[in-house]
């Protein structure tokens, strides 16, 4: 897993979520009861569809996609973060942390209370997960575990703060950047360095309380969300990239010119979802009727609509958004071995929601084209009223990328 070949084989790394410790159990997939009524459950569950794993291989390969275990397993992901090198991918389900090696396949579960929100890497052997109190002082603080995957040992950083998360690499290895409650219990950003275990408020231009916090070190580039909006700005000092209203999260690519953006995507059924070349225009027009026949006999507490989450791409040299609309997920981040590759659970494709996975795949070409003005099958430009009035991008001239360019990575003439 450490090299991905430019062009991606159709599900290249499939592995199930089975491991020897019996931990884990490969589950079927047919959806859980959504409400209590015996009635209207039959009615979900007709319609709905079991998992079917010809149906994802067959869609993902489509989009270029992978997906990192089984398309049908007991995929119950809450968070993932891949090591620095690709090798190593972490991802905590809700009994624990783990990590993958892509190598060889093998699955450790991490020796470490439950993690209460996600982990990051600070190297390839480094990796710091936020826990409770421990086992033997169920009253006690909750702490930072750096775990030395090579070493196999753990050092705890304990915190007067509660509730750690929004975990980042503060770029040299071995500091930590994150969020965590004040005594007051607003939300604040803190670093903690494990060489003294000291803990240490940092990035005052950060406000408080702040919701959500997205460090790139490598690119210079921070950013923050209240919850509802979110704010990019460079790392050193908090000068103002551009604002981002409607947006839950942005994650800056390490070269700096892309931003990733987590929000709400336009609202559809939850009970009538099509792949994009299921049905033929006259078949789907029959399909439209029924469910519209049928949606006026539901229940009026029943919802009618759901917002999947929407990834959108910014490029920071251009000024233009596009939304990915092959795929729906969340908990993006950037693959850094291959510039422009990414990363993210999968929520479903082509607008159908399908079993739960992690997916990686290749932006670069998709990017590409996009700067030269053609939007290719699986994005769509985002125009300018589009995106919130509120959007203030600096100008171009202001900005600067770190970083080197991979030859295949997308280049974009500021004139065009």
């Amino acid at each position: 897993m450490s090299q991905f070949r430019p062009s991606l084989a159709p599900v290249f790394m499939v592995f199930g979520i089975v491991a020897a410790s019996g931990l884990f159990v490969v589950a079927n997939c047919s959806r859980e009861d959504l409400y209590g009524d015996a009635t209207f459950t039959d009615n979900v569950e007709a319609a709905y569809q079991d998992c079917d794993p010809n149906e994802i291989t067959f869609l993902a390969s489509k989009h270029n996609i992978q997906t990192a275990f089984d398309n049908c397993g007991s995929n119950k992901f809450a968070h993932i973060s891949w090591s620095p090198d690709g090798r190593y991918l972490y991802f905590q389900l809700t009994h624990g942390g783990h990590i993958l090696d892509g190598e060889t396949k093998d699955i450790i579960t991490l020796p470490t209370e439950v993690p209460i929100a996600g982990a990051a890497w600070m190297r390839n052997d480094l990796l710091v997960v936020p826990v409770g109190p421990s086992l033997e002082d169920p009253e006690g603080p909750d702490r930072l575990v750096f775990y030395n995957r090579a070493a196999n040992t753990l050092h705890a950083v304990a915190l007067d703060q509660t509730e750690p998360r929004d975990l980042a690499s503060a770029g040299d290895g071995d500091r930590v950047y994150f969020t965590a409650l004040d005594a007051d219990g607003a939300r604040t950003v803190y670093v903690a360095d494990p060489a003294t275990s000291e803990v240490s408020p940092a990035l005052p231009f950060v406000p408080t309380p702040v919701e959500r916090l997205v460090v790139e070190a490598e690119a210079g580039l921070l950013s923050w969300s209240d919850g509802r909006n979110s704010e990019l700005v460079r790392l050193d000092g908090g000068e103002p990239v551009a604002r981002f209203p409607d947006v839950l999260r942005v994650i800056p690519h390490p070269e700096g010119r892309y931003v990733a953006l987590e929000t709400l995507g336009e609202p559809i059924s939850p009970f009538d979802q099509r792949s994009w070349n299921e049905l033929s225009p006259e078949a789907r027009e029959r399909e439209l009727a029924r469910r519209d026949e049928w949606l006026q006999r539901l229940p009026d507490w029943a919802p009618r609509e759901m917002r999947p989450p929407e990834i959108q791409i910014y490029d920071l040299s251009t000024q233009d958004r596009v939304r990915v609309t092959a795929f729906f997920g969340e908990h993006f981040e950037w693959y850094r071995p291959r510039a422009y590759f990414c990363s993210f659970i999968m929520w479903g494709i082509e607008g159908k929601q399908l079993h739960r996975n992690v997916g990686l795949t290749d932006l670069a070409e998709r990017l590409r084209m996009a700067s030269e003005g053609d939007i290719p099958m699986g994005l769509a430009r985002v125009e300018p009223a589009a995106a919130s009035e509120g959007e203030q991008p600096v100008q171009e001239d202001e900005l600067s990328t770190t970083g080197s360019v991979d030859p295949d990575t997308p280049s974009v003439d500021p004139e065009t």
